[in-house]
């Protein structure tokens, strides 16, 4: 699935199809739509997406998708919907089918399952990268530029045997990148821990972000890619951790045009 495309982020609660409460608009044809933690996002209506042609779509849930009686969400084939350490899918309180979840014409969740909670994956054609544990939880990652200094922070909802991060930074976000600051994590946590740091020497309108993140054992992953501009002055969302599915995304801001 490619989800570098479009991204639109919840980022008040509301009803699905209410444009104002996402940073790209309501969700259409996206490829990746996403409701971080403590946001609510009501399907109220029936959401059909089953005509985006050649499009796949990722349903990230952090936060609540909740449904009102009789209200389906139908996505078209190789989408997927996960639910992260969290996050929930809450139906109504109708039974059976009263609420359900399609992907490629089968159902995959219904209200008579009730609430899902996180960790939880619906995939058409199986899901990537579920296969093992990553030793950090990455929630999101942010950046804010004010004159030649950005200041960086981030949160983690669980590390498990992570030994530390180093913040790296990249002109164009595909190479060269070099690292600026080791960081060392929390090492083993089930609750939310905070990051910050700020980099001081910033002398482009725009410069790329982001997390090599090393375990005890050495393993590396990396966190997703964010670009922050001169000209914003708008926190980024980044969600999911690629290494469980995929790799970079188009990142949004809050009543602003994309990123990436």
């Amino acid at each position: 699935m490619n989800a570098q495309a479009t991204t639109t982020i919840a980022f008040l609660n509301g009803n699905w199809n209410e444009g104002t409460i996402w940073t790209n608009g309501a969700p259409g044809c996206f490829d990746t739509i996403i409701i971080p933690f403590g946001i609510t996002v009501n399907v109220g209506t029936t959401v059909d997406r089953t005509g985006c042609a050649n499009d796949s779509i990722l349903v990230y849930v952090a936060g609540t998708l909740s449904f009102t009686n009789g209200r389906k969400l139908k996505l078209p084939c190789d989408s997927d919907v996960f639910v992260a350490a969290g996050g929930s899918i809450e139906p109504a309180g109708g039974g059976g089918n009263s609420n359900y979840i399609e992907i490629c014409d089968d159902i995959y969740w219904n209200a008579g399952a009730g609430t899902v909670t996180g960790p939880s994956n619906f995939c058409d054609g199986g899901c990537p990268g579920t296969g093992s544990p990553l030793p950090v939880e990455l929630v999101y990652l942010t950046g804010e530029m004010k004159g030649r200094s950005c200041y960086l922070n981030w949160k983690t909802a669980s590390e498990s045997e992570f030994d530390y991060f180093t913040l790296q930074k990249s002109d164009d976000g595909d190479n060269s990148w070099v690292d600026l600051e080791q960081i060392k994590g929390v090492g083993n946590s089930s609750i939310p821990s905070y990051y910050s740091t700020i980099d001081n020497d910033v002398f482009s309108e725009e410069i790329y972000y982001r997390l090599k993140q090393t375990d005890i054992d050495k393993t590396v992953e990396y966190s997703l890619a964010i670009k922050v501009s001169q000209t914003l002055d708008n926190a980024f969302f980044i969600y999911p951790n690629p290494a469980e599915i995929n790799g970079q995304v188009v990142v949004q801001i809050p009543a602003s045009g994309a990123v990436r």
